[in-house]
């Protein structure tokens, strides 16, 4: 699976741009730290990925070196790979928001009218 495209994450000052970012399905009872194993290998089956989790069950990765998050909800899973420290989340959508209710309040015409015709606000 291609790593998304990490020019919309957030870094920290200083921090190098190297980040890599996966999305992928997630279902109940899948392994996240296989799966990150996984999408780290790329198809390399020899390459050696090794990750434990540490008293609070955050991710460590050992090898490569590097640190990674994991977030997942619903069917998707986020993984994170970094020089530095790294932090991904993902949320569900809970439920539809009244958006052009808010731009008919709020906003001016020709924004209302942009927000109707978009296919996701």
């Amino acid at each position: 699976m291609k790593a998304v495209d990490p020019a919309w994450a957030v870094r920290s000052p200083g921090a190098p741009p190297s980040i890599r970012i996966w999305l992928r399905p997630w279902q109940a009872g899948l392994d996240s730290l296989k799966e990150l194993a996984t999408v780290m290998r790329a198809g390399d089956t020899d390459r050696i990925v090794t990750l434990s989790r540490s008293a609070s069950g955050r991710p460590i990765l050992h090898e490569p070196s590097g640190h990674v998050s994991i977030s997942h909800t619903g069917t998707l899973l986020a993984l994170a790979h970094a020089d530095s420290a790294v932090g991904v989340d993902c949320e569900m959508r809970r439920r539809e928001r009244p958006w052009l209710e808010w731009a008919e309040r709020y906003f001016a015409p020709y924004e209302q009218g942009a927000v109707a015709e978009a296919e996701d606000p």
